[in-house]
């Protein structure tokens, strides 16, 4: 090691006298060396604690390096970043393209138009004219110009946008018309009217403080109110003026058109006219004037359009229906205004009784409806309600047909198959025994030695054969 000499003589060229140390040499020595202490004392990071080699030092101690040292990683807002030795994500950015705004990671604002003068930030992108410049637009939009400057006399002031002095924006009552810029930083109060624009008139009844345009208004927004217990009126247009509305309106208390103090949402004065269909709710018949709150009983409502009319049902002999019944019969007429009984009545039950004979001129009775599904099926079915019951499934409401109803449905003209069906069909009586045919002894049996009906679709006749044979049965209603 060096000793303090030895770094005096490396650092201080001047030659001692003698070999003698003087006094500077001393303090020249101590001023270097709380330098170095200092230097020492002073922290250079979090990681400058000494570690063992193939270690680092992480959060005040020593760990192995992190083994996704350099790894892609993600951060909050959307950035990305490397992992470090420690394994923290580090060097946060947004990806190409994007910016950190708010927290996260937005697409960066388009710039602004070039020569435009505007400032930009790339997270609100276009912004105001930037300094140094002045924006000369009137209407919408920017112009930022150049910022010049130049001596006015008084009170007249430079205006950097037309290059020329005019008047200063403060309000005056001149004798004449007063040219340049209307411009209020902050709240005003107007005692009178203000009339924009030329060839206005004042309407009449307007209150001192109204504002009157002679051509259009723009506004973000626009209040009424001196103050929130004093609501004012907010007139638009005057007379036969028309206001047009683009967006829609939204009206929080009572509207009245025609009316100067509405009692409803919507209070109309006067007739209502629409094009379209009136859609949703309900008028009560109490709410309506003009027409009868109810009719007497007997009576009937008519002449629908201008009003509507109570009236009483003509009486015979004067337009009307007349005759006698008897109750639960059918009543039929018995002349070109008269009514009697028929011979149809209704039991208290339900029944129909018809105290005659029915001709039917068309097809009368059960007919062929289809077959039963699934199967084929044998003669053991559990009886008539069973075979029924598969036929209800297929066709609802639907039995087994009987021979007599199949040549129904033939003499009926309806539509059955033509070729290749075979189907069971009720035609016996289950009271005979084998081996006569008795309708597999009721669908009861599916023995060899029983037989039941069977109706051949494609040559239109019966057959008898065997209830261990498998078909569908035929379903008719």
């Amino acid at each position: 090691m060096l000793s303090i000499k030895k770094i005096y003589t490396l650092c201080h060229r001047e030659p001692r006298r003698n070999g003698a140390w003087r006094f500077r040499d001393y303090l020249a020595v101590l001023a270097m060396m709380v330098a170095v202490i200092v230097i020492f004392a002073v922290p250079v990071g979090v990681n400058a604690q000494a570690c063992p080699p193939g270690s680092v030092s992480c959060g005040g101690a020593c760990v192995a390096p992190a083994s996704s040292q350099g790894n892609p990683c993600s951060g909050s807002g959307g950035r990305v970043g490397t992992i470090d030795e420690c394994g923290a994500c580090t060097n946060l950015v947004c990806q190409s393209g994007q910016t950190f705004c708010s927290g996260a990671c937005q697409p960066t604002a388009a710039v602004c138009p070039s020569g435009s003068n505007r400032g930009y930030d790339s997270c609100t992108g276009c912004g105001g004219c930037a300094g140094g410049f002045t924006d000369c637009e009137t209407g919408v939009g920017y112009n930022c110009q150049t910022n010049t400057s130049a001596s006015c006399p008084s009170p007249r002031v430079y205006n950097p946008c037309t290059g020329s002095c005019v008047d200063a924006y403060v309000l005056v009552n001149p004798a004449s018309a007063q040219s340049g810029f209307f411009n209020i930083i902050g709240n005003g109060t107007i005692g009178g009217n203000l009339a924009v624009g030329t060839g206005f008139i004042f309407p009449s009844g307007a209150p001192s403080g109204s504002l009157i345009t002679a051509g259009n208004v723009y506004a973000n927004a626009i209040y009424s109110r001196l103050s929130a217990s004093s609501p004012d009126n907010l007139w638009i247009g005057d007379n036969n003026d028309i206001v047009q509305v683009q967006g829609g309106i939204i009206v929080g208390g009572n509207m009245g058109i025609g009316v100067t103090s509405p009692l409803s949402k919507l209070d109309i004065a006067g007739d209502v006219r629409w094009t379209g269909i009136l859609q949703g709710g309900f008028v009560p018949w109490a709410r309506l004037t003009g027409f009868p709150l109810e009719c007497p009983s007997g009576q009937y409502i008519s002449a629908i359009g201008g009003g509507l009319t109570c009236s009483t049902p003509a009486s015979a002999g004067s337009g009307g229906l007349s005759g006698t019944g008897t109750g639960k019969r059918l009543a039929k007429f018995t002349g070109a205004t008269t009514l009697g009984n028929s011979i149809i009545t209704e039991t208290s039950s339900g029944t129909i009784n018809v105290a005659g004979s029915i001709t039917a001129t068309s097809c009368f009775g059960p007919v062929y409806q289809g077959q039963t599904t699934g199967g084929p099926y044998d003669g053991l079915r559990g009886g008539y309600g069973g075979v029924n019951a598969l036929c209800s499934v297929a066709v609802q409401g639907s039995h087994v047909c009987t021979a007599t109803e199949l040549l129904n449905s033939i003499n009926c003209g309806v539509a059955m198959p033509t070729a290749g069906l075979f189907a069971w069909v009720s035609n016996g009586l289950p009271g005979f025994t084998a081996p006569a045919v008795n309708d597999c002894q009721g669908w009861k049996s599916n023995a060899g030695v029983s037989y039941g009906a069977m109706w051949d679709f494609e040559n239109g006749r019966g057959l008898a054969t065997s209830c261990s044979t498998s078909h569908q049965f035929a379903c008719c209603k």
